[in-house]
Order: structure tokens, then sequence, then C-alpha cells
């Protein structure tokens, strides 16, 4: 089963750039975590509170190779924006008419001027509670390579970005589902090979 923990005192206009606590990576999980919602007392006649389960939000992270190691870049969140000074990835919501994936790709781009040149599914599901709008949230997550050529442009939104190994981003990152996208991106798809190749979506 899977854990959920809310973070508290967040808008839920920021909960993009929420963590979570562990993986969602099947639709038997989802629906384990729906159920736990849907869970009714022993008297039938008072039933628990159902929350909502939202998938309206992506996570992206951008890597690359360097001396023989993967590296992902971090972005540092302006002091004079909500969490200002705290390091994340890249994260978006999901208007309509777009896809998850091409979310990912835009929040990459508004975020950093980068434009993807492979996009990779990272077999990940972040997911979180919102407590301000009683819901679930689950988060696709995304891995992208970029030109290497292409020079970084910030949003406002950001005032400084890093390249960090794997143990080095994983010190900075806030919330320990970041810290696991990580990890788990640097382990399957990182490291390339022909089994990277099943998760590549672009």
């Amino acid at each position: 089963m899977a854990l959920i923990r809310a973070r508290r005192g967040v808008p839920s206009s920021d909960r993009a750039i929420c963590g979570t606590v562990h993986v969602c990576q099947c639709p038997e999980a989802t629906r384990a975590v729906a159920r736990t919602f849907h869970l009714a007392s022993r008297d039938d006649s008072h039933e628990v509170r159902v929350s909502n389960i939202a998938v309206d939000i992506v996570d992206a992270y951008v890597f690359r190779h360097h001396n023989g190691m993967v590296q992902f870049l971090l972005l540092q969140r302006a002091k004079d924006v909500s969490m200002g000074g705290t390091w994340h990835g890249v994260h978006g919501k999901i208007d309509r008419g777009l896809s998850a994936l091409e979310t990912a790709k835009r929040s990459v781009y508004t975020a950093t001027s980068l434009i993807v040149v492979a996009a990779y599914s990272a077999d990940y599901i972040n997911q979180f509670f919102d407590p301000v709008s009683d819901s679930i949230i689950l988060a696709p997550v995304f891995a992208f390579t970029v030109d290497r050529s292409s020079r970084i442009t910030l949003s406002d939104e950001f005032s400084d970005y890093a390249w960090c190994e794997t143990e080095e981003a994983t010190s900075r990152l806030l919330f320990s589902g970041q810290r696991w996208a990580i990890r788990h991106i640097e382990e399957i798809i990182g490291m390339g090979g022909g089994d990277a190749e099943y998760y590549r979506v672009q």
C-alpha cells in the first residue's frame, strides 16, 4: 500500500513543487490508493468521506552525461516566491488540451529555455496529499535530455541552477519523492544502454 503524507501549509497553487514519499508504478497500485479512501466504517450507515484523486501536474528532470557520470539539472527558486531558496527539478500544471508529456516539455522550456531532445517516461508516479483541496495528487515523472550547446536562461521564478551528480542532487532536493525520482532515473535511464530505450517516449 502506498504511503501518503500531507505537506502542511503549502498553498494548492504550489502543489506542483511538493514532494511525496513512495511510488505508484502500475494501475493496480493506483487502485489501491483509491480503495484506501473508499473504505466504509463497520456501520454501513456512516461512510468515510472520499478524497479526490487528481492527475493535473507533472514532474520533469533534465539529465546529462559528464565525465562518465550522470548529472541532473536543479533549479533554485527565487527568494521572493513561495518556497524561495529551495532546489527542485521542473514542475508544471497540465492545462486543458495538453498531454502530460507536452506539459513537461513546455515546463522545461518555460523554466530554462532548453528544448528537449529525448524524452523518457520515468516509470514513476509522484504522489502526495493536498489538504487544501482534500485531494491525492498523482504526478507523472519524465526524464529529458537537451541540446548540450543550448544556453540556460532562467525564468523569473528561479534565481540559480546547478548540474549535480546524484548524491549532491539528492542532498539539495527538499522532498523525499524528488530524491527518489532522481535515484530511480539514474538507475533505469541515466546510465543508458538498451534497457533505457524501453522507457523512451520521444
